[in-house]
């Protein structure tokens, strides 16, 4: 296939990555606002930019919350605590917690930019009376040369005072690759899909990932800028091991 210039795709993940702002697009809440004074933690403390809320599905007087607290903050870095809570909807109660430190979790924002933080609530039915929540993470680069975007997703059901973690940053979509800005790249996505089966391992539901894998190279040829594409896919199941879900292919 020849083409006069860099594939739009390619030139469109170029400029997300190149040209999205320092900072995402969350916002303070009344209710937000009150869970951080329910944990204790000073406003100031709580980075309102990527903190979010949602409304359970199966009960509306409760809701998911999620605050990232800042520990270190210096020119363009910054790293997180977690706090991942359901809370009464109407005064901020905390009901539930999940707690990770920004050792381990990897709320980091440094050169790979930490663009958002979501409540995901899709119907992961684990077994006929455990619904989990997902919480995706949105990264993207900051080089010109090497573009790069990925999204991880966490599973978290609720047990009691607890929120337990049940799958740790799974990577849902992962886009990289390297160019010349002329012609001369070469790129490869994963974006994968999460079904839930009704096969169980340890009283839980597989889950099956389906992965649609896509290459894509480009040459300069001549006058010509020489543009091919291959497709593939993977299936990978994840089995709950009585703590966390793992991979197998």
């Amino acid at each position: 296939m020849k083409i006069t210039r860099i594939d739009l795709r390619f030139v469109v993940l170029f400029l997300l990555c190149s040209f999205v702002p320092d900072s995402s697009f969350g916002q303070s809440s009344e209710l937000i606002e009150k869970v951080c004074a329910n944990l204790n933690l000073k406003i100031e403390d709580c980075y309102l930019e990527l903190a979010s809320e949602k409304r359970l599905p199966t009960d509306s007087s409760k809701s998911i919350v999620v605050i990232p607290k800042i520990v270190e903050h210096y020119e363009d870095y910054f790293s997180f605590d977690s706090y991942i809570l359901v809370v009464e909807t109407s005064s901020g109660k905390i009901i539930s917690m999940y707690f990770e430190s920004a050792s381990t979790n990897n709320w980091i924002s440094d050169a790979n930019k930490l663009r958002s933080i979501t409540i995901d609530t899709a119907p992961y039915m684990l077994n006929t009376s455990t619904r989990a929540f997902g919480i995706r993470v949105r990264y993207e680069g900051s080089s010109r040369a090497n573009p790069y975007y990925e999204e991880v997703i966490s599973l978290f059901i609720q047990q009691g005072e607890k929120i337990i973690q049940v799958l740790n940053k799974y990577t849902l979509l992962l886009e990289n690759g390297e160019m010349d800005g002329i012609c001369a790249s070469s790129f490869w996505t994963h974006k994968k899909v999460l079904i839930i089966s009704k096969d169980k391992t340890k009283s839980f539901a597989n889950i099956v990932v389906k992965d649609k894998i896509t290459n894509s190279v480009a040459v300069p040829q001549n006058n010509d800028c020489i543009q091919k594409e291959t497709h593939s896919s993977e299936t990978e199941i994840l089995k709950y091991d009585g703590v966390k879900y793992k991979g197998t292919l």
